[in-house]
């Protein structure tokens, strides 16, 4: 299996290296578009992901400024975000796209996210702006 899977975040443990803990599906909604992100050079878009403090939850990016804060051990469900101004009034559960809508903007994207190593604080990039998200 390839490891570098677009649609989906593994999560691996270091000390098992033949198969990933969990596998998450992340941009599935975009399967049926692979050839117009393969054209726009989209398809080599690398989303950060990192694990907050305590390793219970995983945080990435996607298009359309979206984050995904995601539970490693899937107590509790995934949480998708715009990188906004206002983002609790912008909040949706994923998939954010069905196969029939328009292509999301994919100019638009968060790339890079960050967790603080002690504290439940994160930092989202979206395009030329930085988001400092608290989790308490």
């Amino acid at each position: 299996q390839d490891d570098s899977d677009y649609l989906s975040v593994r999560i691996w443990d270091v000390r098992v290296e033949t198969r990933p803990l969990k596998t998450i599906a992340m941009h599935e909604h975009l399967r049926p578009k692979l050839c117009d992100l393969y054209e726009k050079d989209c398809i080599f878009d690398k989303f950060e992901c990192c694990f907050n403090h305590n390793a219970t939850h995983v945080l990435t990016g996607s298009y359309q400024n979206r984050f995904h804060l995601l539970s490693a051990d899937g107590s509790t469900p995934d949480l998708a975000l715009e990188a906004s101004q206002t983002p609790y009034r912008r909040a949706s559960a994923p998939p954010l796209y069905s196969a029939a809508d328009l292509p999301p903007d994919f100019s638009r994207r968060v790339l890079h996210t960050a967790f603080h190593p002690q504290h439940n604080v994160a930092a989202i990039a979206a395009t030329s702006t930085l988001y400092i998200m608290n989790g308490t």
